[in-house]
């Protein structure tokens, strides 16, 4: 076979052709050794493959005579890369690492997630709920709400609960009394003297339940001398009733409630304190009572809720209440407020030298100034205080205020960051401020974050929160909440209301007709008109003394909505003893129309309670019998001071949209944000100061007492400018919690003033919602987008009034939503609108038509109202006309022509709530 080192011959043997063979193998091992030369001189030559040209930068030309020099200058290049040209050799930046100084997998990895920042992305979805909880953010972020749905409670024991007094108690074995302020949160309280065993305090449910449907009832009990007490259902056979365990036996106020669903209902149904082993002269206490029909989902689950729960689902209202006056606030990174904050106890030898700075001379020890501050349970906090002085300064927190014994944070004795986890029932403590000793000592920026040292600010940051208030939204539901009025924020960040519920104040203003005549009542009516209610049943009535009307007007203290016909009639039954129309009288429009305004009729020289049968003089006195001897011989045409009329809920045909007022916007900082949510914001009242020794606000002594009683200043205002100089006190002459006072040298007596505060009794205004849907940017995209959507808008707010101030022009009209059948006339013509100037008179304008007389139109809003009803006259297809402008907002088209066209345009009225 032929090859380069032995040609041997095929047909030879190899022992013939060994001499080839061998001269073969010679050969190969000098090629061999030649390779291996090769080799050690590659291995060790500077220029090996002198004759090939590397390319090492395409771009740059920069070649190598070999592989070693390719790969001496590639490396050259990457150390350039990574750190700085020469001569420099520290290294810069590592490529992979982000600005908060952590490396990342590779540089891609930071690319892309610098990119995500740049993209559009879904918003971060947040719900929050009723009280404190804890929102971690990654960014600075506006914190926008998606939808707030309405609630309805409905109080079928009425006012009753409440034990302002006792009309509508009943009282077995025993004396029942009030005990003003006794109950919690300051309520009236009920006292039960017993008698005997089995005393029992109760109201009369049972023309307000049904069988087959499920209710619960809720109180605060306590017990007195009494060994225990339960919310006692009466009579029990025939409801299915629970919790098992009812009984208390604290002298502290603990949280009664029962559920129940009637299988049969008798002549009564009571509800209310019970003491089965009470003997006489023993006492047992209630306050709060409630009762509320619920769905069946809510009554199965009710089981497995704790008494706390019950109670925070279900608060007392009195009557019927809304979704209302709703707050969502965020404290603010910082926690603690500055020393100027009215929530800061100031000691009398502490002077505040600024916002954030406060020195104390003490003579002795103590001298505590006190902050308190709401916590979140099982939640992690960092706190830093800043002091100046000797080892004696002394700062704490503790859940007592003024306090230097054992606390959470025990005394402190110079500046220091200190980290604590709360407890399970932690919710409120007290930063104390002290000396241990008589000395001068400085406290400085103090500062209370959510979270580890890690969220501690660098330098210090005061307390800069944000809020959103929703003072007068009314957002309203059906029983189960499937038919609900939804809030939600439009295009321009503005919060508006899609409404399924309708209100009406059922006063003396309304076109009232007699219906039918029954042995101790009668039935009375008018027309809703415009598209048919959609249920009937849903509707609620509440009555002028806040009982709530039943469903059904075929008894007293009944009504009924709609009939099936375009015209929507509303019926309403009457007690006699209510009215004093006698079963044999048939009044007139205008004496029913008196009974809404508050009046109850009888025979002149009869008792006020003796109804009245059609002989002898007519005479009216208050529905409540109060001021008989005041009492008019003439038809009553406008309500006594005080009186509350009756008020319908229904169900809209048509959903309706419109605004609400607002004040505020929430803003997320990075890092934990402690948000609450609640009820009971009252905002921007107009109040006027009296004067004692100082100028006071909220003195109900001196005639400066606001509308609702006082549970906490949010802001008192000067010409709608926050004015800080107000100081707070407490005492018999407050309205409530607290007042306020300013010194006569520092008050302008020119100026309009206004309160924005938190009422104690929420239950006057409405019920918190049970959920806020909400979300927020994710990313610095989506965050610079709705920044600048925002200053857009509110540029261009600034500039139409800055325009409209310039030239007096006048405001933008807002359209109205229009019911009860009315709509806008169309053909070209000016459509409803209205809108107030800056001298606070509203205008009104636009033609409309087909609503029923009598009905109002549209609702003006709170800010557009006045304080007295408003009557003016207008042009109805050429003829007079007239409108009335309620207290409430609603402009009633009292008289004209409804069919042809009835115009808006009347003389202004100033609006003064």
């Amino acid at each position: 076979m032929p090859n380069p080192y032995a040609n041997l011959t095929p047909s030879k043997k190899i022992k013939d052709d060994f001499q080839t063979i061998t001269l073969g193998f010679d050969r190969v091992k000098d090629d061999m050794d030649a390779v291996n030369l090769l080799i050690a001189d590659h291995l060790s030559s500077m220029i090996a493959h002198a004759a090939k040209s590397i390319t090492v930068d395409p771009i740059t030309g920069v070649t190598a005579a070999n592989v070693q020099q390719a790969l001496a200058q590639l490396t050259a290049q990457l150390t350039e890369i990574i750190a700085g040209p020469a001569p420099s050799a520290a290294e810069v930046s590592d490529a992979r690492t982000g600005a908060d100084a952590i490396a990342r997998a590779s540089v891609g990895i930071l690319i892309r997630e610098i990119h995500a920042q740049q993209l559009k992305a879904a918003p971060t979805a947040v719900t929050l709920s009723p009280g404190l909880q804890n929102i971690i953010a990654n960014r600075r972020s506006r914190l926008r709400i998606k939808e707030i749905k309405g609630r309805t409670l409905v109080n079928l024991g009425g006012r009753a609960g409440k034990f302002a007094n006792l009309t509508g108690i009943t009282t077995v074995t025993g004396t029942s009394a009030v005990v003003s302020g006794g109950g919690q949160e300051g309520r009236d309280a009920l006292q039960v003297t017993a008698s005997g065993a089995n005393s029992f305090a109760s109201i009369d449910i049972v023309n307000q339940v049904s069988v087959g449907k499920y209710y619960v009832a809720i109180c605060n009990g306590k017990v007195g001398t009494a060994p225990s007490m339960i919310l006692g259902l009466d009579p029990a056979a025939g409801a299915v009733s629970g919790p098992s365990s009812n009984t208390i036996t604290s002298t502290s106020y603990s949280v009664l409630y029962r559920k129940f669903s009637p299988t049969t209902i008798g002549a009564r149904l009571s509800i209310g304190p019970y003491s089965s082993s009470s003997a006489n002269g023993q006492t047992f206490f209630a306050d709060g009572l409630r009762v509320y029909e619920i769905s069946a989902a809510d009554y199965t689950a009710i089981d497995s809720m704790t008494a706390a729960q019950v109670a925070a689902k279900w608060p007392y209202v009195d009557d019927a209440k809304h979704t209302n006056a709703v707050y969502v606030s965020n404290a603010g990174k910082n926690l603690v407020d500055s020393f100027s904050s009215s929530d800061w106890t100031i000691a009398s030898s502490a002077t505040i030298k600024g916002a954030n700075s406060l020195t104390l001379v003490n003579t002795a020890p103590g001298g505590h100034s006190s902050y308190p501050i709401n916590l979140l349970p099982n939640t992690t906090y960092t706190i830093r205080v800043e002091v100046l002085g000797d080892s004696n300064v002394r700062w704490n927190l503790t859940p007592t205020k003024a306090s230097s014994s054992f606390s959470v944070i025990q005394n402190q004795s110079s500046t220091a960051t200190i980290t604590f986890t709360t407890d399970a029932t932690t919710t409120l403590l007290y930063l104390n401020l002290y000396s241990n000793t008589a000395g001068t000592y400085t406290f400085n920026n103090p500062i209370l974050v959510v979270g580890d040292a890690s969220a501690m600010p660098a330098t210090f940051e005061p307390k800069r929160g944000s809020y959103l208030y929703l003072p007068d939204a009314q957002l309203r539901s059906n029983v189960d909440g499937s038919v609900a009025d939804s809030l939600y924020t439009d295009g321009e960040g503005k919060p508006r209301v899609t409404r399924r519920w309708w209100p009406v104040v059922l006063d003396g203003s309304l076109p009232w007709s007699f219906g039918s005549s029954f042995t101790g009542y009668k039935r009375v009516l008018f027309s809703l008109g415009g598209s048919p209610v959609i249920n009937n049943a849903e509707g609620n009535v509440v009555k002028y003394n806040g009982s709530i009307l039943t469903r059904n007007y075929g008894v007293a203290d009944g009504f009924r909505v709609g009939d099936g016909t375009s015209n929507n009639p509303v019926y309403i039954t009457i007690p006699s003893s209510d009215s004093g129309w006698g079963d044999s009288y048939t009044p007139s429009a205008a004496e029913i129309a008196a009974y809404f305004y508050g009046y109850r009729m009888f025979q002149n020289g009869q008792s006020s309670s003796v109804p009245y049968n059609g002989t002898g003089t007519k005479q009216w006195c208050r529905v409540d019998f109060n001021t008989p001897a005041d009492a008019p011989l003439t038809v009553p045409t406008a309500p006594w001071a005080g009186y509350t009329p009756y008020r319908l809920i229904y169900q809209l045909a048509q959903s309706a949209d419109e605004p609400v007022n607002y004040e505020g916007d929430l803003v997320l900082h990075e890092g934990g944000n402690q948000i609450e949510v609640g009820t009971g914001i009252v905002v921007r009242e107009s109040v006027k100061p009296t004067l004692a020794t100082n100028w006071d606000i909220n003195n109900k002594t001196t005639g400066s007492a606001l509308k609702y009683r006082v549970a906490k200043f949010v802001g008192i205002y000067r010409s709608d400018r926050f004015d800080a100089l107000w100081s707070t006190w407490s005492g018999t002459d407050v309205y409530g919690n607290v007042a306020a006072s300013i010194l006569p040298s520092r008050f302008d007596t020119a100026a309009p003033y206004a309160v924005t505060y938190l009422a104690l009794d929420t239950y006057s205004l409405g019920i918190a919602p049970q959920t806020i849907s909400a979300d927020y940017a994710p990313n610095i995209k989506e965050g610079l987008d709705d920044v600048t959507r925002v200053v857009t808008d509110l540029k261009r707010e600034v500039s139409i009034l800055q325009t409209q101030k310039a030239g007096k022009q006048q405001s933008q009209w807002i359209a109205p939503t229009l019911v009860n059948g009315w709509v806008n006339y169309g053909n070209g013509e000016t459509v409803a609108g209205y809108y107030k100037d800056d001298r606070g008179y509203v205008f009104m304008r636009g033609l409309i038509k087909s609503g029923a007389i009598g009905q109002a139109a549209f609702t003006l809003p709170a800010g557009y109202r006045p304080d007295s009803p408003v009557r003016v006259s207008v042009n109805s297809n050429l003829a007079f006309g007239s409108l009335i402008i309620s207290t409430d907002g609603r402009v009633i088209i009292d008289s004209g022509s409804s069919t042809s066209w009835t115009s808006l345009a009347a003389v202004p009225f100033l609006a003064t709530q």
